[in-house]
């Protein structure tokens, strides 16, 4: 996608088409590569191998660059796959989804053997509720809140927000992310990028619950028109200084191949007049 001042958003080829699995008598989930997405915004759920998926990883990867924006550093940067787990475990803390466990590179990854059956941590063990959210159901008792600004959350039933436990660790206290974002957001900007951050493909915010979320819709300063933006010239945008400077070096280089095929055109052309001048001599 290209987003342009003058013109808007440019999807290309990132334009949204009817998946496999919801075309009429589909009866079985789509399979794709999981070697998609760059990989500082690739979602869990694809770095543990997952092969079916659908808009929700777009979600996962606008989620990661909108708390780069707000942060100005990637939160996610590392060489492989398994790093960008580690980062991703690190930001959004414990417990991990019940679901994780399926995925090929679980134990790889986490160092985790999947539960017993009977295990108080498995999938089939009764859940608990989260007392601020009784819809939200949860693999380990939520811990206290302790920090005041988190006291102060909209209530959960508020449209567009919800109780940030449920996409980072259960326990904010574990949440990094959260408490980075705090310090440069307000709580609704927290909010959504936790939403569309949340570990759980299922769970995580669609498109048009994005767009109509409160930190969108609602706090100040509202959103402009994309024609509207004035880009800030002195700000440094590295990769458009790399990008401009490969353009020039190829045109350097294209000028110079060209001019040194107009010289040995010209050079053979004198050649061929000196040749004939000499044989007419002679």
């Amino acid at each position: 996608m290209i987003l342009s001042p003058r013109t808007g958003p440019w999807f290309g080829q990132a334009d949204g088409t009817e998946s496999p699995a919801e075309e009429p008598g589909a009866s079985l989930p789509a399979m794709y590569t999981n070697k998609v997405i760059t990989l500082w915004y690739r979602p869990p759920e694809l770095l543990l191998g997952s092969t079916v998926y659908g808009p929700e990883v777009d979600i996962w990867s606008v989620g990661a660059i909108l708390a780069e924006l707000l942060l100005q550093k990637p939160i996610f940067a590392a060489d492989k796959e398994k790093g960008v787990f580690n980062l991703i475990v690190e930001h959004l803390g414990e417990p991990f989804p019940p679901f994780w466990e399926d995925l090929p590179l679980y134990n790889e990854f986490t160092g985790k053997a999947p539960p017993r059956p009977d295990s108080p941590t498995s999938p089939s063990a009764e859940p608990a509720v989260d007392p601020a959210n009784p819809t939200l159901r949860t693999s380990t008792p939520l811990d206290p809140i302790a920090s005041p600004e988190i006291r102060s959350l909209p209530d959960p039933g508020t449209p567009g927000m919800m109780h940030l436990g449920a996409a980072a660790g259960e326990d904010q206290q574990q949440c990094k992310l959260l408490r980075l974002l705090r310090n440069v957001i307000t709580i609704g900007g927290a909010d959504l990028v936790l939403q569309m951050l949340h570990r759980e493909p299922s769970k995580r915010v669609r498109t048009p619950q994005c767009l109509e979320h409160p930190f969108l819709t609602s706090e100040h300063p509202l959103a402009c028109k994309p024609q509207e933006v004035k880009l800030n010239n002195s700000i440094c945008c590295h990769g458009m200084k790399l990008k401009d400077a490969k353009r020039q070096r190829h045109m350097m280089m294209h000028t110079r191949m060209q001019q040194q095929q107009h010289d040995g055109e010209r050079r053979a052309k004198m050649m061929k007049l000196q040749m004939s001048g000499a044989s007419a001599g002679e």
